[in-house]
């Protein structure tokens, strides 16, 4: 009978001892990667997200852009006058004026994420680099060059629609009114509606090239921000971890059951990324929009920029600019990330971290 009882309970221990090491021998999926997922799922749920919030914040881009073209504080003297101004004369309607000629871009986010993903995974497991940090910081960088095939014929024309009530007060030059000087001698001719109005003088002006102005200008500004976002992601999100583990985990209980911070981590990183890398790049994007619509050359828009801002050109438009990207980084990461999750592949949804 003792002899029974102590098989009984060796069986036991055996058959836990077999559990466990089933369970650690399941590597969780700290990143997912491209081969985790079910495509299509997550494109349909990528593009009904980026519609929203692309909407929600598209207000604070079109302060960010009325702000970086003026010269000096000759309109508006900053944020909140800006805002004011714009709904006292405009009414909060005008706060959208432009955003319909900016609806292709939410299928960016559809070709950045596959792109950025299978470039990623080419990285990783075909030319063999295993620093995440290079990783991303490549991916988003290569793949920014896809995308502002279409980001910048949307851009110009929502940005002559966002000037499109004053023109003169952000134009510049006179003698670099081309566009708009087109559509005041042919308005008899052209469409009632102003962006068909843009769109036409935008091609009888420069052709096919008007609607690519400033590609290399906003290339440059696409892949540095992105490389620059990516590195600092995951080097924040290092250091956040780290820190958790180093001074909060006892209090919070961090590693118990698995990571019940992760999602907060990567927002609070996503945020900090955004922030620093719309900071750096600021004066690029000033040029990116001043070359786009105010028609100078490279050379002629920053030394007009300089020339009229000096130092201004860091911190000018830079408010909205950060609040409309810090949302929309912010916000498009923590579901980019969180639908990854729900989208992973039946056979990795026990290695899902949550």
């Amino acid at each position: 009978m003792q002899t029974w009882l102590l098989w009984q309970k060796w069986s036991a221990f055996c058959n836990n001892a077999v559990q466990r090491n089933k369970q650690c021998s399941v590597k969780m999926l700290e990143i997912i990667e491209w081969r985790h997922l079910d495509k299509y799922s997550l494109s349909t749920y990528i593009f009904t997200s980026s519609c929203s919030i692309r909407f929600l914040i598209y207000p604070f881009n079109f302060v960010k852009s009325r702000l970086q073209l003026q010269k000096q504080n000759t309109v508006y003297r900053g944020v909140r006058h800006a805002l004011v101004h714009i709904i006292q004369n405009e009414g909060l309607r005008g706060l959208y004026r432009g955003y319909l000629m900016t609806v292709p871009q939410n299928v960016a986010p559809l070709i950045y994420c596959n792109a950025y993903e299978k470039t990623r995974e080419s990285l990783k497991f075909h030319l063999g680099l295993s620093s995440d940090k290079l990783v991303s910081s490549l991916a988003g960088g290569t793949v920014s060059l896809l995308t502002q095939i279409i980001f910048v014929p949307t851009d110009i024309t929502s940005q002559y629609m966002i000037i499109y009530k004053n023109p003169s007060a952000f134009i510049g030059e006179p003698h670099h009114a081309a566009v708009l000087n087109y559509i005041h001698r042919n308005k008899a001719k052209l469409s009632s509606r102003p962006a068909f109005q843009i769109l036409s003088a935008l091609y009888h002006v420069d052709g096919y090239r008007g609607f690519f102005r400033g590609y290399i200008a906003s290339t440059a500004l696409g892949i540095s921000a992105g490389s620059m976002f990516w590195t600092v992601y995951y080097t924040c999100l290092e250091s956040i971890r780290w820190c958790r583990r180093k001074f909060l985990h006892s209090l919070l209980g961090y590693d118990k059951d698995g990571h019940p911070y992760l999602l907060l981590d990567q927002g609070v990183a996503a945020a900090a990324s955004s922030i620093i890398a719309t900071t750096l790049t600021n004066p690029l994007e000033i040029l990116r929009l001043r070359a786009q619509v105010q028609r100078a050359s490279y050379a002629g828009t920053i030394k007009t920029m300089w020339f009229d801002e000096r130092y201004r050109i860091i911190t000018k438009g830079l408010l909205p600019r950060m609040v409309n990207s810090c949302i929309y980084t912010t916000a498009t990461m923590m579901v980019y990330e969180t639908l990854k999750k729900v989208c992973v592949l039946p056979e990795y949804q026990g290695q899902v971290i949550w």
